[in-house]
């Protein structure tokens, strides 16, 4: 993943070093971020069923759930220096996001 990326020359392994030196770039900027690591997408139906958590075993996820979630930590506002994985879970997407969030956004974790 983006925490420990890979060092060898393959095609993967290069997206996953350049998605982490963004990340670092981003949580060194000073500006409020909210990093969001979705599992494998796919194109199946959206769930509402999810795992969302600073770490989560990895797994695959509908790309209409990570719609649903983003749209809900926005909502939520929850950009408070998070870096979040979500794959397919078994938590609502509202119990999910209120689960990581206060009544003012903040994160409870």
């Amino acid at each position: 993943g983006t925490e420990h990326p890979p060092q060898d020359d393959g095609v993967f392994s290069h997206y996953l070093r350049a998605k982490a030196a963004a990340e670092q770039t981003l949580r060194a900027s000073g500006l409020g971020y909210l990093i969001l690591r979705p599992g494998r997408l796919t194109d199946d139906a959206a769930t509402g069923q999810v795992a969302l958590a600073r770490h989560v075993p990895h797994g695959a996820v509908p790309r209409a759930d990570v719609a649903e979630v983003t749209a809900a930590l926005l909502e939520q506002q929850a950009a408070a220096d998070l870096t979040l994985e979500l794959t397919a879970g078994t938590t609502s997407t509202a119990e999910a996001v209120a689960a990581l969030t206060g009544a003012a956004g903040q994160p409870r974790n």
